[in-house]
């Protein structure tokens, strides 16, 4: 389905805003310029996706911390544009043993986080699958006590003129 970009990232930061203020963490959105209002894809997996990866920035940042969005179009090739979105935070990081597991199914670093954190480990391998069904990917690179960046890269259908009357509003 075709989506409006404005409408669908201002679902995620409403959400992303409201659950940063209450965890008391600072949540930056930014977009590069060159990205079209509107795109063909599957919007509501692309928003799982995000959603999931900001709910893990937040919660695994300390008060005080950043959790920093930014979106771009990376290129666009026969009608299909590679859009990239990294989510970065200034939380507790992953670290390096860990980091080749933190997409396997019910992995969790530390015992403590689960209880600590919350969380069932299930979201991070389902968002990867969910990129790879959108000819792209997730990867992510941390550094312990410094924070993380999840990097998702994703292929989507570029509006033609003649379908431009056609939108669907994704709210």
């Amino acid at each position: 389905y075709e989506f409006t970009m404005s409408v669908f990232w201002q679902t995620i930061n409403t959400i992303a805003q409201s659950q940063a203020k209450a965890a008391e963490v600072h949540y930056v959105y930014e977009q590069e310029t060159g990205m079209q209002d509107a795109y063909v894809g599957d919007a509501v997996r692309l928003q799982q996706i995000l959603i999931n990866l900001i709910n893990n920035a937040i919660k695994f940042t300390p008060k005080g911390g950043t959790v920093t969005v930014r979106s771009r179009q990376v290129e666009v090739v026969n009608r299909r544009a590679r859009l990239q979105m990294k989510v970065e935070d200034t939380g507790i990081g992953i670290s390096k043993e860990f980091l080749p597991k933190v997409f396997q199914v019910f992995t969790q670093e530390h015992d403590a986080a689960t209880s600590s954190y919350g969380g069932s480990g299930l979201g991070l391998s389902i968002a990867k699958n969910f990129a790879r069904m959108m000819g792209g990917d997730i990867t992510v690179e941390s550094e312990e006590g410094v924070g993380t960046i999840f990097t998702v890269d994703v292929w989507l259908d570029t509006v033609s003129a003649k379908n431009a009357d056609r939108r669907v509003e994704y709210t």
